[in-house]
């Protein structure tokens, strides 16, 4: 493989390892996203200003709204990660 190719290579999996970062921080946003609706429906239930139905509901509908993707998102990262690292191992193995 020429030098060019190299480091074309060894960019795209930079790349790749930066994606993974911004994709966890984006799982860790939805999350925190999440932990807000919750903690205000608690507060809600709390001061009598939601009923305990409308609560349980809006608690269900938060969590399938954002920790649902959140944990896509990590899963998401997780396979990047890992693609980017049997690429990086692919490189160091034709470099060898």
């Amino acid at each position: 493989m020429s030098d060019t190719a190299q480091d074309r290579y060894r960019q795209e999996i930079a790349d790749a390892y930066k994606a993974t970062e911004r994709v966890r921080l984006a799982a860790k946003v939805s999350a925190a996203i999440g932990l807000l609706g919750v903690v205000w429906t608690l507060v809600a239930l709390a001061t009598g200003a939601m009923g305990i139905s409308e609560g349980l509901l809006f608690l269900v509908a938060t969590a399938l709204a954002t920790v649902v993707p959140a944990a896509g998102l990590y899963a998401a990262s997780y396979r990047t990660s890992l693609g980017a690292a049997r690429m990086e191992q692919s490189l160091d193995a034709q470099a060898s």
